[in-house]
């Protein structure tokens, strides 16, 4: 008899321990429209049964629905999820899925609305940056998304990163000028290694040696013109007497082609060549560089070979005609030549260059002209 009642308490006990296993596994998912309390499916209750002032979110404590939300520290949201048996609240969740801390902007060294990194810890708590508006643009505010807050395009003068380029209007900086470098301006055509272009040569504005620079009417190209590298570039001069070259030299009446080249070293008493010379910078005239030569000289010359009673004289020397000059120059004197040099004949590879000319008119004076020049392959 003791034996049969000791055998009914087991069976008793073990029918109590299945049905409390029971018991625990039908707190998970609910029947269809049961409640699962809080954070019932299709969430939207607020964060509370299991927030305490340690966890004001309520993370880890139980839930009853996979997949149930509810809102918490205002601009977050939790999800409850786990096992079967365990389902549990997340972490409160911005909408970019970073973790918020309740009370955001009251935590010490925690962003406020407004306020980020590094001053305080960024995105830590829901201190999301408000976004950009008209003339806002990062790090100091969130990029737009389609709320409006684009940052302006860029006017005239105004560069990135402070506004937006766009091609086509009105906000293309400007072309680099002598001495202005990027990113206040846009290059020329070259590779001037800091962006913009080099002041020009000294010699085009020092009036002691530059003391007639109108006798130079044109060239080509003209300042940040494109020239083939195998082209030609073209000096206009004019004077009232025919502009000096190297004595002796020979210029063929037909074509201007220099067939004899005459003393090329020869100087006027202000130390520099008798013979028409171009220069690229930074070998100019005044640094002692090198001068080219031009291939051709057309129109009028003097070859200061004209000798009378052992005393040189002025003489007009006739070549080919000169081709007529850019519009806006004029042969506005008596005399007037053209100097061409063959691209070529420079060694220049394609890249944007300063020309200086140093040219010598018919008398005693100088023309120094300065341009840019963009050599295209």
């Amino acid at each position: 008899m003791a034996y049969a009642k000791t055998l009914f308490v087991g069976r008793v006990a073990t029918a109590l321990l299945a049905t409390l296993a029971f018991a625990g596994c039908s707190s998970g998912r609910p029947v269809a429209g049961g409640t699962a309390g809080q954070g019932a499916a299709g969430g939207g209750s607020s964060a509370g049964s299991g927030a305490s002032a340690a966890n004001p979110t309520g993370e880890g404590t139980g839930c009853t629905m996979d997949g149930a939300t509810r809102s918490c520290c205002t601009t977050g949201t939790q999800t409850c999820s786990g096992t079967v048996e365990f389902l549990t609240w997340g972490a409160c969740l911005d909408a970019k899925g970073v973790k918020v801390v309740c009370g955001g902007g009251t935590i010490p060294g925690g962003c406020g609305v407004g306020e980020f990194g590094p001053s305080c810890t960024k995105l830590a708590d829901g201190g999301v940056p408000h976004y950009c508006g008209n003339g806002e643009f990062p790090p100091s505010c969130v990029p737009w998304t389609g709320d409006g807050g684009i940052p302006h395009y860029c006017g005239t003068g105004e560069f990135p990163p402070s506004c937006i380029p766009k091609s086509g209007d009105a906000g293309v900086p400007p072309t680099c000028r002598p001495g202005e470098l990027g990113l206040t301006c846009v290059p020329p055509p070259g590779n001037w290694p800091d962006g913009g272009r080099p002041p020009l040569p000294s010699l085009c504005t020092d009036p002691a040696i530059n003391n007639e620079p109108e006798i130079l009417q044109a060239s080509s190209p003209a300042v940040g013109q494109t020239v083939s590298k195998n082209g030609q570039i073209k000096l206009w001069v004019t004077d009232e007497r025919a502009p000096f070259i190297a004595p002796g030299e020979q210029v063929d009446a037909t074509t201007g082609a220099v067939t004899k080249p005459g003393d090329r070293t020869a100087k006027a008493p202000d130390g520099y060549l008798y013979e028409p010379a171009l220069y690229i910078a930074p070998a100019t005239a005044e640094n002692g560089g090198t001068p080219h030569f031009p291939q051709y000289i057309k129109g009028e010359y003097d070859n200061l070979q004209a000798v009378t009673a052992g005393k040189p004289v002025y003489q007009a020397l006739q070549s080919a005609p000169i081709d007529p000059p850019p519009a806006g120059a004029s042969a506005a004197l008596k005399y007037n030549a053209e100097d061409i040099w063959d691209v070529s004949a420079l060694g220049l590879a394609p890249g944007t260059y300063i020309a200086e000319f140093v040219i010598h008119d018919g008398d005693h004076d100088r023309g120094v002209g300065c341009v840019t020049i963009v050599v295209t392959p």
